[in-house]
């Protein structure tokens, strides 16, 4: 088969570059494929369940007893007083504070059937500093205030109490 491929190369040249070609990739892929082991390197068959483990024993100052002793301390004395607390969220930047929540009015829609406003509004809670998204529109409430009015550009919470002013949230304040 060989014979039938060479058959056609009469240049001498080319039968000699093939077969340097093929030599060197032969002796390319030993060096890549195969591995090399010399005399010097021995390889352990030796399972690791059958190996004996030789603990030892670390030696550690005085000085650095003491030390990890004081902050295992510290430790057990603060998680027995319980002041171990997560930090809690900052409150969102601007907004008015309209009874337990801060409120920001991020934008104003207005439906294309109905042309009736509805104000996208950012809530956090004061206390657990949740926020949410929410949608109102004139006549929901929210945190005991009723949206009294939708504005282009604000949307005005009145107190179900009624005690206090009417309070105005503009978009983006």
């Amino acid at each position: 088969m060989l014979n039938s491929w060479f058959a056609g190369i009469s240049d001498r040249r080319v039968i000699g570059l093939l077969v340097i070609t093929i030599l060197l990739a032969a002796v390319d892929f030993t060096q890549r494929v195969l591995p090399a082991v010399d005399e010097s390197t021995t390889m352990s068959t030796q399972s690791a369940s059958d190996m004996v483990f030789a603990g030892t024993d670390h030696v550690v100052s005085k000085r650095v007893q003491d030390w990890l002793a004081s902050l295992a301390a510290i430790e057990t004395s603060e998680n027995a007083a319980g002041s171990v607390e997560a930090p809690q969220t900052e409150l969102l930047q601007g907004g008015i504070d309209i009874g337990k929540k801060r409120v920001r009015v991020r934008a104003i829609l207005i439906a294309n059937a109905t042309q009736q406003r509805i104000a996208l509004i950012e809530s956090q809670d004061r206390e657990q500093r949740d926020v949410e998204f929410i949608e109102l529109r004139q006549g929901d409430a929210l945190a005991g205030y009723t949206v009294t009015a939708v504005a282009v550009d604000s949307v005005e919470f009145t107190a179900n109490s009624g005690n206090e002013a009417p309070v105005r949230v503009k978009v983006f304040e």
